[in-house]
C-alpha cells in the first residue's frame, strides 16, 4: 500500500514539474521574442539565448519521456521490469540537462545582463 502511494505521489510531482517546465519554456520563448526587438541585443547574445532555449526544450521533452515511461510502468504493472533502468538513465540525463540549462541561464543574466534592466 505504501509503495503504491509513493508511486502515485512521484507521478503527481513529476506531472506538476513537467507542467512548470512547459510554462517556463513558453514564457522563455515569449521573452526571447521581445528581446529580438531590443537594439542592444547582439548576434552573440541571441546565440547564447538560443542555446539556453534549446537546452530548456530538450529538458522538457526528456521529462515528458520519463512521465510516459513511468505511466506505462504503472498502468502495465511492470514493477520489476528492466524499464526501470531506462527510467534511471532518463532521470540522470534530465538532471544533467537541468544543470546545463541553469548554467546557461546564469551566464545570460550574470555575464550579459539579459533579463535585467541593463538589457
Amino acid at each position: 500500500m505504501l509503495n503504491k502511494t509513493v508511486q502515485y505521489i512521484s507521478l503527481l510531482l513529476l506531472t506538476a514539474g513537467l507542467m512548470g517546465g512547459i510554462a517556463s519554456v513558453i514564457t522563455g520563448n515569449l521573452e526571447f521574442q521581445s528581446l529580438q526587438m531590443n537594439p542592444s541585443i547582439t548576434r552573440m547574445h541571441l546565440n547564447h539565448i538560443d542555446a539556453h532555449s534549446e537546452m530548456a526544450t530538450l529538458t522538457m521533452w526528456c521529462f515528458l519521456g520519463i512521465l510516459i515511461l513511468k505511466l506505462y510502468i504503472l498502468i502495465k504493472k511492470k514493477i520489476k521490469s528492466p524499464l526501470h533502468y531506462l527510467l534511471v538513465i532518463f532521470a540522470i540525463l534530465s538532471g544533467y540537462l537541468i544543470f546545463k540549462t541553469g548554467e546557461l541561464g546564469g551566464i545570460l543574466v550574470y555575464k550579459y545582463g539579459i533579463g535585467t534592466e541593463l538589457l
